[in-house]
């Protein structure tokens, strides 16, 4: 996972019309980010030597400032701050809120017996990083049960997009339409999102929609020679993220996308680990999946789930 920026102090504003309150998280500090500028600001001046230069630079990038905002009833409110790796309390938690998302999931299945059979169309499941298809047998065990064709990527273990990884995935994908002569649905938790949306990018034609799980597209550091989330194509398929501001391994900032026609984010409260087995996630899934080819919709929680979820953020980009 990429590393992001510290920051201290906070500063937050509204506009349009309203003012809300933003959870500590939502208040991300802007005091650091300051101080970051300017220290790649002095890093570039007349005079200064390459070790100041580099230092100024490095600094800025790790303070980065973000602009995130969030919607409820009407009212926007706008934060700016730093993205920040998740704290060690948070990476502790993943280990303890985890068997109890397991427990929760068994006890899913009467509500999913409710929710129908789905049109049996391809799903391919693709895992996070150092995991193998064994992370992803409860999820595709449910979509089967409720009718879908569910695959998993047969690549082994995800090591990263290695030569192998990446060619190998584009062939799955192939396969599997030309198999079932349909297009395909792409479910991808956290590395494997990052991987799910260019293969979106790279194949529409064979891909229906793709459905993310904490997967930290929008991370600062990226390998050398890709481009940033906001320079890439936009998406033509429809493409819901689904994230947790308790994540513990990848930051929630990096995983939520620009709200538009086709593209939405979903947030529930959750470990990153157990995002496959997580009822919230697996009932947002389904109802994703059993969306129209030709008439997708915003993801809308029934009234007595909606204590799963919580508002959800939209991306408005960097400062």
């Amino acid at each position: 996972m990429g590393r992001s920026g510290e920051a201290a102090a906070t500063a937050t504003r509204t506009h349009q019309g309203g003012s809300g309150d933003v959870d500590a998280d939502e208040e991300e500090g802007a005091g650091e980010e300051e101080g970051g500028g300017k220290e790649e600001g002095v890093g570039r001046e007349e005079g200064r030597d390459e070790e100041d230069g580099g230092r100024g630079e490095e600094e800025g990038k790790r303070s980065r400032r973000e602009v995130f905002e969030i919607e409820a009833g009407g009212r926007r409110v706008t934060t700016i701050g730093a993205t920040r790796r998740p704290s060690c309390s948070r990476q502790l938690m993943e280990t303890a809120v985890w068997p109890f998302e397991v427990a929760a999931f068994w006890g899913l299945q009467p509500l999913l017996r409710a929710m129908g059979r789905g049109d049996e169309h391809p799903v391919l499941l693709l895992p996070g990083f150092a995991a193998s298809d064994r992370s992803t047998v409860p999820l595709r065990w449910v979509l089967r049960g409720q009718g879908y064709w569910a695959h998993a990527w047969q690549l082994g273990r995800n090591v990263g997009p290695t030569r192998q990884a990446v060619s190998g995935m584009r062939r799955r994908l192939k396969e599997l339409h030309a198999t079932h002569g349909r297009r395909v649905s792409i479910v991808g938790q956290s590395l494997g999102g990052i991987y799910s949306r260019q293969l979106a990018r790279e194949h529409p034609e064979l891909v229906r929609q793709v459905i993310t799980l904490g997967s930290p597209y929008r991370m600062v550091e990226r390998p050398q020679g890709t481009a940033a989330e906001h320079q890439r194509p936009a998406q033509v398929v429809p493409a819901t993220s689904i994230y947790s501001r308790t994540d513990g391994i990848a930051p929630w900032q990096t995983c939520i996308d620009v709200v538009g026609p086709l593209t939405e984010n979903i947030e529930i409260y959750g470990s990153h680990v157990g995002m496959g087995v997580n009822p919230a996630v697996v009932y947002a899934v389904l109802d994703r999946l059993a969306q129209p080819e030709d008439d997708w919709q915003p993801f809308r929680a029934p009234l007595p789930l909606r204590a799963w979820y919580r508002r959800a953020a939209n991306w408005r980009g960097a400062a």
